[in-house]
């Protein structure tokens, strides 16, 4: 298969056993077609949590910055699914996004990129002085009807006008011309031409339960349905507040700052209605271009504080930072735990990093016999 048709590559273990070794399996699959592969690393392929993503591969370097921790089998798969699907010109306009630096590394940031593809025009030039010239050229083009008639003219005037014209035009230098429109365009040069973008980004993709049935390897839980009187699942604990949080529940101006590392609240409106409650609005926002106020994107990222799963929203979808005194007691220590946590899989996944550039070196066997000069 081609690469189109193989976007993305992982080598999956036994998260239990990873002596059992592991294997490299296309994607986007379907569990039927890996179920060979899970029980030849002793899984029965039911849950994720069975399974360890070791590594990450790609014919696209734009996607070397995804990283095992940070992703799961379902979205990589979805993600697959997604690049397979598109044809040339579009599959051109994601590496150019990608290749701006305006989208982070996470796979809900590139998966919500595929999603909006639609609102970027990508032109076949690599440089200012390309696309000055373009410019120039479809200038010409438009007008072309009426300059040759005007070149064909006896008139006096006519033919000095048209003089004049292709001096004007032997003036302008295609280099600057293609800097300034590209400056008040906002565009960008990229290795697979000059991208602008169209129209703002939407938050399409907030997290895994956004994945389509069709392209998820395992099966999805519906929630519970939630009433008054039902505890929602957690752990054990107690029951949590039904209240919902409003704007009067976050710090004053705060969307005026950066997001990052900081508990907000979803909007509640923008929530199903069983889930317009406190435990499903809050956040800890842990990146995305959206967290800065002025940045182009427009996407948070950040993880849910009572399930514990990654989400993405549109910063217009966010409240505002929660006051720490309307935090509900539960959710007090979250984000130091989850912190903790996000930073233990960073430093497992960088010690694995390390450990394939700088293998050990092969250590040679202890002789414990005595020679015979000895004896």
């Amino acid at each position: 298969m081609s690469d189109k048709n193989q976007p993305i590559r992982v080598y999956i273990e036994n998260a239990a056993d990873s002596t059992i070794g592991g294997f490299t399996i296309p994607l986007p699959a379907t569990k039927e077609t890996l179920a060979p592969w899970f029980a030849a690393i002793g899984v029965d392929g039911t849950g994720s949590e069975s399974i360890a993503i070791v590594e990450i591969q790609s014919p696209l370097s734009e996607l070397k910055g995804l990283r095992p921790g940070e992703c799961s089998l379902d979205e990589l798969n979805y993600l697959a699914a997604k690049l397979s699907g598109l044809d040339a010109y579009d599959m051109d306009v994601f590496l150019a996004a990608l290749e701006t630096g305006d989208f982070d590394n996470s796979i809900g940031e590139i998966i919500n990129l595929t999603e909006n593809l639609g609102k970027f025009d990508l032109q076949p030039a690599y440089s200012a002085r390309q696309y000055g010239e373009f410019l120039l050229d479809t200038a010409k083009d438009n007008t072309m009807v009426a300059y040759v008639r005007l070149e064909q003219s006896e008139d006096a005037d006519t033919k000095a006008l048209i003089a004049h014209i292709n001096k004007l035009e032997s003036l302008i230098d295609p280099a600057e011309l293609g800097r300034d429109k590209a400056e008040q365009e906002d565009g960008v040069f990229t290795a697979h031409g000059y991208l602008t973008d169209t129209g703002e980004i939407e938050v399409k993709y907030r997290g895994p339960a956004d994945i389509p049935n069709a392209y998820r390897i395992f099966p999805h839980e519906e929630p519970l349905p939630k009433t008054a009187d039902t505890p929602l699942p957690n752990e054990g604990g107690p029951l949590l507040t039904d209240t919902a949080l409003t704007a009067k529940d976050c710090v004053k101006d705060s969307m005026d700052f950066d997001l990052k590392g900081r508990v907000v609240a979803v909007r509640a409106e923008l929530l199903s209605p069983a889930y317009q409650s406190c435990h499903h609005q809050l956040l800890l926002a842990t990146g995305g271009f959206g967290c800065s106020p002025g940045a182009r994107g427009r996407a948070v990222y950040g993880v849910n504080l009572h399930s514990g799963e990654r989400e993405c929203w549109n910063r217009a979808d966010i409240l505002g930072v929660v006051r720490e005194s309307a935090l509900p007691d539960w959710a007090r220590d979250k984000p130091m735990e989850l912190t903790v946590k996000e930073s233990i899989v960073a430093k497992l996944q960088e010690a694995r990093e390390t450990a394939k550039l700088n293998p050990p070196a092969k250590r040679e066997p202890i002789n414990n016999s005595k020679s015979e000069q000895e004896l």
